[in-house]
């Protein structure tokens, strides 16, 4: 049987790779349920209150236990949704976070460029470099709702193909997409600039903390050299760095001292 901080270790692993809640019972099959429920919780307890200090959470929901991290973020992306946001203003907001999309690859995104059924976006990157990008369920629902709700009244003569069209029936310019970025930063209460790099950036940070590999996270950027991504990995370098020197028993007091 592990012990009780390898069993913590694991348990926090999985809570961070999932993708929805993970009841106990399922929690207790990770280690061939020779753990009990009331062990588990009480690493859960644990977990929560080391992650507490980072400004995330880690809740209990009616369907079982999750983090919810970058509650900032996620404040953020809140005001994207159907009920506090135009559909418009949301498509932008769900497809820059949700694919990753430098703000002129956004705005170059024509109709044809969408495959809602497949979740993905063709993408005409630096060096006319096309791409392939999954977009989530979020992003998918709020781009159908946009294609379906709002671009029909905006287009005219001059929108050809354009996916996003500014109140004119144009394409959408970058600084379109910069004002309603800075609309949502102040509805949501945030008062540092959120620019549409803060979400490509969060983007890969995201995923690299989730566990994505590098070079998978640089295709989906479309970066020419993996030594362009790295550059994302020094925040979760500084995580891990924090860490270790809160956690670690030769780390603690004199862990960053010469040795």
């Amino acid at each position: 049987m592990l012990n009780p901080s390898d069993a913590k270790v694991v348990l926090e692993t999985a809570l961070l790779a999932a993708q929805e809640p993970l009841p106990i019972g399922q929690l207790r099959k990770l280690f061939d349920e020779e753990i009990g429920a009331d062990t588990i919780r009480r690493l859960l307890d644990e977990l929560r209150g080391d992650w507490a200090g980072r400004g995330v959470d880690l809740v209990n929901l009616a369907t079982g236990w999750r983090f919810q991290t970058r509650p900032e973020f996620q404040k953020y992306l809140d005001r994207a949704n159907p009920e506090k946001a135009p559909r418009y203003s949301r498509a932008v907001l769900e497809t820059l976070y949700g694919a990753g999309l430098r703000v002129s690859e956004m705005v170059g995104l024509d109709v044809d460029d969408v495959d809602l059924e497949e979740g993905s976006l063709r993408v005409l990157g630096k060096g006319s470099k096309e791409r392939d990008v999954p977009i989530g369920r979020f992003g998918r629902e709020a781009v159908a709702g946009y294609l379906t709700r709002v671009r029909p009244a905006l287009a005219t003569a001059r929108s050809r193909s354009a996916l996003f069209l500014n109140l004119r029936g144009g394409r959408l310019s970058r600084q379109g997409v910069t004002d309603i970025l800075a609309k949502h930063a102040r509805a949501a209460g945030i008062d540092r600039r959120v620019s549409p790099h803060v979400l490509r950036h969060s983007f890969a940070t995201h995923l690299l903390e989730g566990g994505a590999d590098v070079r998978v996270v640089q295709e989906l950027l479309g970066h020419a050299s993996v030594a362009t991504t790295q550059v994302y990995t020094l925040v979760t370098r500084e995580h891990l760095r924090e860490v270790y020197f809160s956690s670690h028993p030769r780390a603690r007091a004199t862990g960053r001292k010469g040795t």
